[in-house]
């Protein structure tokens, strides 16, 4: 199975070059980084999971340059946007910078779209796309992007998208495109990733029974003739309990088809929204559900976590890591290498970096032990 790590991805956390390479020689398949541009200050969407908006949001670093020095500090590591919110990116420029980054990276880059849930958000980028139009926007944008990613002389015409053929590259080491990896969870969502999605990429929480979801999705895509590898977005602070059970099929045939990945990161379980708490106690019993799933990928990370719990800035961004790179060795055959501490250095990106070595602490045995 393939672990991933996702990260809020601010000028508190660990930089990601940093943790990129860390990541990579502990044995994890990838690192997600999310995106929002700017949070408006009216805060008339409220914050999906209720609750107030934890500050993270305000302070999150641009994804591609982030994983640009990600992808230079590794050489295996896979890179993701998880997820970019394309709505709210020029397409040409967007078809550029992700054709860029996947030529610098020699091809390590999963491209992960989504809608967003700020709708103040979207309008001050494209006020002519309607909130309720959305999906339909984001699935033109999909295909504008592929023009640009395959075609020698690349054009498009739709609805909210269109330019005359245009020469446009470096185009994408791979082929015929990076793959692009949908995470809408709901109906809408699940309709729309059949549709034209390479991958998809719900979180646990939204999806109830995760087993039964994950079977019924990766049934209606063998019913239309296509593969749809599955990720799994692990909301919470996994354990590998957590990991063994979204890994393993009820039966071999309920085994999702198509390569897949559980991304997560540290202090998730500590860092849900108290109100979570209350409105979602049956997402939250299904994820810790018995029921096994047979994903062979998962995600887990830091996402939307709140920051009054307690941990110094920075240090418990990697919280997770020591357990799931103890479960690696059992999850994915692989062991991860006994490390150096890390050295000491000056962090320039912020005035209050935190220490590496804090973070991570010294590698023990098969896993980390953290000094926190």
């Amino acid at each position: 199975m393939h672990v991933g790590f996702t990260t809020m991805n601010t000028p508190d956390d660990v930089r990601p070059d940093v943790l990129a390479g860390e990541l990579e020689q502990r044995g994890f398949e990838s690192l997600w980084i999310g995106e929002h541009s700017h949070i408006p200050v009216s805060r008339r969407t409220p914050y999906p999971a209720g609750g107030e908006m934890p500050h993270h949001y305000r302070r999150m670093m641009d994804p591609f340059v982030s994983l640009a020095i990600a992808a230079h500090a590794t050489t295996t590591l896979r890179l993701v946007t998880g997820v970019c919110l394309v709505l709210e990116h020029h397409v040409l420029d967007l078809a550029k910078t992700v054709a860029t980054l996947d030529v610098l990276s020699g091809g390590r880059l999963l491209v992960g779209v989504g809608v967003g849930w700020n709708e103040e958000e979207l309008a001050n980028h494209r006020p002519d796309i309607a909130w309720r139009h959305r999906y339909r926007a984001t699935e033109e944008c999909i295909g504008a992007l592929r023009a640009c990613w395959t075609d020698e002389a690349a054009e498009y015409h739709g609805e909210f998208f269109a330019f005359d053929p245009i020469w446009i590259e470096p185009k994408p080491v791979q082929r015929p495109h990076p793959p692009v990896i949908f995470g809408g969870a709901g109906p809408l969502g699940v309709e729309h990733a059949l549709r034209w999605a390479d991958e998809w990429a719900p979180m646990d929480i939204a999806l109830g029974n995760v087993a039964r979801k994950v079977a019924r999705v990766s049934d209606a895509a063998a019913a239309a003739g296509r593969e749809l590898p599955i990720t799994l977005v692990v909301w919470g602070d996994p354990t590998p309990a957590t990991l063994r059970h979204y890994r393993d099929p009820r039966r071999p045939s309920h085994r999702a088809r198509g390569r897949t990945r559980p991304v997560g990161g540290p202090g998730l379980g500590h860092a849900l929204p108290r109100p979570l708490h209350r409105a979602r106690p049956r997402a939250r019993r299904t994820a810790r559900t018995r029921e096994p799933v047979g994903l062979p990928a998962l995600v887990v990370g830091r996402q939307g976590g709140r920051a009054d719990v307690g941990v110094e800035p920075g240090a418990d961004r990697l919280a997770v890591v020591p357990r799931l790179a103890d479960a690696l060795d059992d999850l994915v055959g692989a062991h991860p290498r006994r490390l150096r501490p890390l050295p000491h250095r000056r962090q320039p990106l912020a005035a209050q970096q935190p220490d590496p070595r804090a973070v991570l602490g010294e590698a023990a045995g098969r896993g980390l032990q953290l000094t926190m």
